[in-house]
């Protein structure tokens, strides 16, 4: 048992159907996920670094399966301009990652929730 932890850069293009206060989308994304399954691969060793809060630390570093896999997504939601400097929007993306191990190609779904600003 462990926790999967997942990091993605991508590039990514959206397309709004209308210049209106509320509008849907679709976007598209491509680029690379760091997969670190946390599933011990070695024994630990023993290994210590300057932390600039805590000062000279001392710990275990146990070697992980990790991976960094070619990632792609597309999706669809909504855009609300709040005003003209603010938005909000929300909606539902699929990412495909391509693991080269036995795994193939994985999917999985997100929801997605966010704001930001508007630049004219």
């Amino acid at each position: 048992r462990g926790d999967l932890e997942m990091t993605t850069m991508n590039v990514n293009g959206t397309y709004h159907f209308f210049r209106k206060a509320l509008t849907p989308y679709v976007h598209g994304a491509m680029g690379a996920t760091y997969l670190d399954t946390n599933v011990p691969t070695g024994p630990s060793t023993p290994v210590c670094w300057w932390d600039p809060w805590w000062g000279y630390y001392c710990g275990l570093d146990t070697p992980t399966l990790n991976d960094t896999v070619f990632s792609y997504e597309v999706g669809a939601g909504v855009r609300l301009d709040v005003n003209d400097q603010f938005f909000m929007r929300g909606g539902y993306s699929q990412q495909w990652l391509d693991v080269d191990r036995s795994a193939g190609t994985v999917d999985q779904g997100l929801w997605r929730f966010g704001f930001g600003m508007l630049f004219q």
